[in-house]
């Protein structure tokens, strides 16, 4: 009967603060990023890109949260249901061309990263639920659907591997191409440039974000509605610049907690 093994998961929910505050300084970052691409010289490429970081953004942004959830997991008791993430990204409806096509699949990936991880955190929470009410096969139960959903989060986080040389070249042609300079970007104009880009899912998405999810199926509810607010909001100055989106350091602790996440029950 599967288990989730206590040691690992402990181990796991500190890399995912870890995870879950570089995904926020990304948001951040993207979201400024979206302003400075508006001033690109050729009007359809700074419209094409804008759209792209903004909705990149807004998928940072959910990232975070649904790892700060992970961090949390309280118990619940409705241990009778079971969630499993169903979420798909379709490759097939990626037909930029690069950056764009880049940033289409960091973004795809990461909802279906945070429908899994949605689907994960309601398991555990429910697993916590069995074990107290000393319910053992509902515990089995739940174990199963977390070790389901931890692998298919494991299994996004090792695609933004595959695609960060292409992201990050994107954000470099961001910040080199645009006639504005990055501190002259306010944190009004980003949060501004990142709604427009994003809108206000699940009720009222963006034009773009409502084509953008043709490319994700299977959410669920939850995935689109994350706690809290972008943190660009919260933000009283702009962020620090990052030369480079997708650090080997922001990488090592994706892949670390794909690990950790494969470890999670046994």
């Amino acid at each position: 009967m599967p288990d989730v093994v206590a040691e690992n998961r402990l181990l796991s929910k500190d890399n995912a603060n870890r995870v879950s505050a570089v995904f926020n300084v990304a948001a951040a970052a993207t979201a400024i990023g979206t302003a400075v691409a508006l001033a690109f010289p050729e009007p359809a490429v700074s419209k094409a890109m804008a759209i792209r970081l903004g909705i990149t953004s807004g998928v940072c942004w959910y990232v975070s949260a649904m790892f700060g959830a992970y961090a949390l997991d309280p118990p619940r008791d409705d241990f009778g249901e079971v969630s499993e993430s169903g979420a798909t990204f379709r490759e097939d409806l990626v037909t930029d061309e690069e950056p764009f096509a880049s940033l289409h699949r960091f973004a795809g990936r990461g909802l279906v990263l945070t429908d899994a991880l949605a689907a994960l955190v309601r398991s555990l929470e429910r697993y916590d639920g069995a074990i107290a009410a000393e319910d053992a096969d509902a515990a089995s139960t739940q174990a199963a659907a977390a070790q389901t959903n931890a692998i298919s989060a494991a299994d996004q986080l090792d695609f933004f591997q595959q695609f960060a040389p292409q992201v990050n070249a994107a954000w470099d042609s961001t910040l080199t191409e645009a006639a504005i300079d990055w501190n002259s970007v306010t944190v009004d104009q980003a949060h501004q440039a990142f709604v427009d880009a994003w809108g206000d899912p699940p009720d009222s998405p963006s034009e773009p974000m409502q084509e953008f999810l043709t490319s994700v199926e299977g959410l669920s509810s939850e995935t689109l509605s994350p706690d809290g607010q972008h943190p660009i909001l919260d933000a009283g100055e702009a962020p620090a610049r990052p030369d480079i989106l997708l650090t080997e350091e922001f990488l090592q602790e994706l892949s670390d907690t794909s690990t950790q996440l494969r470890q999670l029950v046994a």
